[in-house]
């Protein structure tokens, strides 16, 4: 298996557009609000949970795609 970090230049958390996938402090994440009072604004992909991130952050911008599906996947490729 190879991994390659396609990471890209660091910036603040602040300029981040919601649904964005950044890195910091080894962490994965994805920006969920814009909220700065303490309440969760991302998720943490590495631990599972939500949390927040201060405004003024600076963080690596990961490209990324989402890709969701359910139990019934194998339902909807052709045969």
């Amino acid at each position: 298996m190879k991994i390659v970090d396609k990471s890209v230049d660091e910036m603040l958390f602040e300029n981040l557009a919601l649904g964005d996938v950044f890195k910091f402090n080894s962490n994965i994440f994805m920006k969920v609000s814009n909220l700065h009072d303490g309440d969760p604004n991302a998720y943490d992909l590495t631990k599972n949970r939500l949390t927040d991130i201060t405004e003024n952050a600076i963080v690596r911008y990961v490209p990324s795609e989402l890709i969701l599906h359910g139990n019934d996947w194998n339902d909807l490729l052709p045969s």
